[in-house]
């Protein structure tokens, strides 16, 4: 394993003004992400989970560059990323989109589509881009007679296919994911995660994979990060996190997740009521706190460090060591 990891977050926070109220008054900023650190070595994939609105996605975009961080540093190979010319960071990292259906223009073809980053990223010739194009499509498993066409002629999981190879154009070998798979068919699904797999293996390309399905970060990803209101309460690897989760949210996500074989009722269902609103959370407390079922008063008051000296990975909880939901649930 190198000693660098490819891509490092230190302390990363994201902060939206709040809007203007009437008589003048102005809500509070949304801290959509709030002191997010962690490091991905080259060639795994970290798995970012958590419920809608959690800052899961402003996390990625804020990595990419597409919201300027409020605070804290990404690092790309040990370097700084502000310290890097834009067009090398985009010829080495890319975003695939969740929508399929919004995120390629619909004015262009397959093929103009993808020679737009391998001619202003990569600088190649037309005729290595003629060759590059079909390279690509057969890469992500489409026909290279599908670079006349529009994004109209094809389904869902094709276009993500296309939004994949738009993102492997200029050769990056860091992928954030959105959600990528989330508006197909689940049958569709498997089939995008199977080629990211092959992708991965075969290019050697890092993932920093957004979702909120469990079962598709269990299927792909090598580490878990859970997070919840801004923050990463849990971190570990991933048969580490599905075999022992250590935090109750965790342990809440997890109970939602349909076990093959299993009839229902024969496991704890938990549910947190409300939901992960709030961005404006100041830090006083655990924000879960209102929600938990293993909650004290010492929770609303004391923001828990994330560290892993109770239970050997990193956890944002008092009680990282008792959270067994039979106990404590209900």
């Amino acid at each position: 394993m190198r000693a660098t990891p490819v891509l490092e977050v230190r302390g990363l926070e994201k902060h939206f003004l709040g809007r203007r109220r009437l008589f003048g008054a102005t809500a509070p900023a949304l801290k959509a992400v709030q002191l997010v650190s962690f490091s991905l070595q080259a060639g795994n994939a970290l798995g970012v989970v958590g419920e809608s609105g959690c800052g899961k996605s402003t996390l990625a975009k804020t990595i990419m560059g597409l919201h300027e961080p409020t605070g804290g540093e990404v690092l790309l190979d040990g370097r700084d990323v502000r310290d890097i010319p834009r067009k090398e960071f985009a010829s080495r990292v890319q975003f695939v989109f969740q929508d399929p259906y919004s995120s390629l223009n619909p004015r262009k073809t397959v093929r103009q589509t993808l020679d737009a980053p391998m001619r202003h990223l990569a600088g190649l010739d037309a005729p290595a881009r003629e060759e590059r194009a079909a390279e690509l499509l057969d890469l992500v498993g489409l026909r290279p007679e599908f670079a006349g066409r529009y994004p109209h002629e094809f389904s869902g999981g094709q276009r993500q296919r296309i939004g994949i190879a738009r993102a492997l154009a200029a050769s990056a070998d860091v992928l954030l994911l959105d959600e990528p798979v989330s508006a197909l068919d689940v049958s569709v699904q498997a089939q995008v995660l199977n080629l990211l797999r092959k992708l991965q293996r075969e290019l050697g390309l890092t993932y920093l994979f957004i979702a909120h399905d469990l079962a598709v970060v269990e299927n792909l990803c090598d580490e878990v990060a859970v997070m919840y209101l801004g923050r990463i309460v849990e971190q570990a690897p991933r048969e580490v996190l599905f075999r022992e989760p250590r935090h109750p949210y965790t342990h809440t996500l997890l109970s939602a997740v349909p076990v093959p074989g299993q009839a229902r009722g024969q496991r704890l269902r938990l549910v947190a009521p409300g939901d992960a609103s709030g961005l404006t959370d100041e830090g006083v407390g655990c924000a879960f706190a209102p929600r938990c079922y293993r909650a004290e008063p010492r929770c609303r008051e004391e923001l828990p460090p994330l560290d892993d000296a109770a239970v050997g990975h990193p956890v944002a909880c008092h009680f990282a060591s008792d959270t067994d939901p039979k106990e404590h649930a209900g």
